[in-house]
């Protein structure tokens, strides 16, 4: 007898039972293997315990993940959103006071810049631009602790946020990232999360101008500081040249670095959110977290910014001028035939994997029953999506005109009596008037 234990109990199989039992499961799977095709990540060389994702900026599709939904720790990535909350919740000239918890509430060894208690003056803007170029912590302190009121509505703030942005594996206790306190462990997030995060703030202009700096030198003189050495950025990937290339086809091609943020603690291991943009104006993100050694993880944001753009391409998805859809139109209590035609050409990045005849397309029109449609007249617009994300809409217009007549007209124009008794009136009015004359005459004296 064959003993078999599954979550403590016990089950016997006959010997011969237990043969049946293999075979079933051998045939099962087979038919797995050969319905389910296996997906095997390319040979980049990135670490397998690392998080990330690599995204295409406009669309949001995924092009390669690994790990993406893992809880990972942000480190100054978190920064990121603190700079979210600030610009839509601030302005950028708005004074900032300086307290001492803002000032050392850092973490051991946290990045600062040397700002110190009641120092003025300082800005908003000028506390982002420290804080996303080089990752001071302190500036986070001081964003949070005078944009939210308190500290801690900031935070609240920053979570709300979160869920508005569905990163639903995100939760933040403090504006900097530093994790070295035991409530701190709670501060998590994915890779897939912070890729989204960061999508949205570059589409935020001043965020995303301050992110591309290589370099800040515009902090103003202090009531403790006559200057200011230049800041840096702890991007790598942001100094230099900021131009990489990579071969299509024994071609050339380029990628220039965009932004975004650094971050890095003992415990969280090494993170990088990136975006770049290559020479036809498709912006990939990625997103690498949980890197044991820092230089690794500008190298694996590389790597995955390369295979993204040799993987990636624009492609027509819809023509100007093509029919979209062939709609039912009443027209005076009978139905006509009206195409709706596309207003522009759609042309979206996407994997050079997916075809047109994977993406959906959903159209929205919405016409009166009573209004005369002309030529060109927009009657909606259609919406392309391809695993929930949308890809770009244009508008749909008429082909042609449709005239509808009004009540007004149909009492007037198309009513037949009225001209019959306009012409019997008329007869009978001649008529009347030859009598009366013949009348005259016979009488007259």
């Amino acid at each position: 007898m064959a003993l078999i234990k599954k979550r403590g109990v016990s089950v016997d199989f006959p010997p011969s039972n237990m043969k049946i039992l293999w075979i079933l499961m051998f045939a099962l799977t087979c038919i797995l293997k050969l319905h389910i095709p296996s997906i095997a990540l390319p040979s980049l060389g990135i670490e397998t315990s690392a998080s990330y994702i690599l995204i295409e900026a406009k669309t949001n599709q995924a092009l390669l993940e690994q790990r993406a939904d893992i809880q990972v720790r942000p480190a100054s990535t978190t920064k990121i959103m603190t700079a979210i909350v600030a610009l839509e919740h601030g302005r950028l000239q708005d004074p900032m006071e300086i307290s001492q918890r803002a000032v050392f509430d850092i973490g051991p060894d946290g990045m600062h810049i040397g700002i110190k208690e009641a120092e003025t003056p300082f800005t908003l803007e000028h506390m982002l631009n420290v804080m996303l170029i080089r990752s001071g912590n302190e500036t986070a302190n001081i964003i949070a602790e005078n944009v939210g009121g308190t500290y801690e509505h900031f935070i609240d703030l920053m979570n709300q946020k979160a869920r508005q942005l569905g990163a639903h594996n995100t939760f933040f206790v403090n504006p900097n990232g530093k994790d070295d306190l035991e409530k701190e462990s709670q501060q998590l997030t994915t890779a897939r999360d912070m890729a989204n995060i960061s999508r949205f703030a570059m589409n935020i202009p001043i965020f995303r101008e301050i992110v591309a700096k290589p370099s800040y030198n515009e902090l103003p003189v202090t009531n403790f500081h006559d200057n200011w050495p230049i800041l840096m950025n702890t991007n790598r990937l942001i100094l230099g040249k900021n131009k990489y290339s990579y071969n299509i086809n024994d071609q050339e091609k380029h990628y220039v670095v965009t932004g975004i943020k650094t971050g890095y603690t003992s415990k969280a291991n090494g993170n990088l959110i990136a975006s770049a943009k290559n020479e036809e104006g498709i912006e990939l993100i990625v997103s690498v977290m949980n890197i044991k050694r820092v230089p690794d993880t500008f190298a694996y944001a590389q790597k995955l910014f390369e295979y993204g753009f040799k993987n990636i391409s624009l492609k027509k998805i819809i023509k100007e001028n093509q029919i979209m859809k062939t709609i039912s139109v009443t027209i005076n209590d009978h139905q006509e035939s009206l195409d709706v035609l596309a207003s522009a050409d759609l042309i979206i990045p996407l994997p050079k994997s997916i075809e047109t005849h994977q993406i959906d397309f959903i159209e929205h029109i919405s016409l009166s029953e009573t209004e005369t449609i002309s030529k060109g007249d927009v009657v909606g617009f259609i919406e392309a999506k391809k695993d929930e994300n949308s890809l770009g809409t244009i508008h749909l217009l008429a082909s042609r005109d449709i005239y509808r007549d009004t009540p007004a007209k149909q009492s007037t124009d198309n009513n037949p009596i009225l001209p019959i008794l306009l012409i019997t009136f008329l007869f009978f009015g001649v008529i009347l008037f030859i009598i009366l004359k013949l009348l005259c005459k016979k009488f007259k004296p």
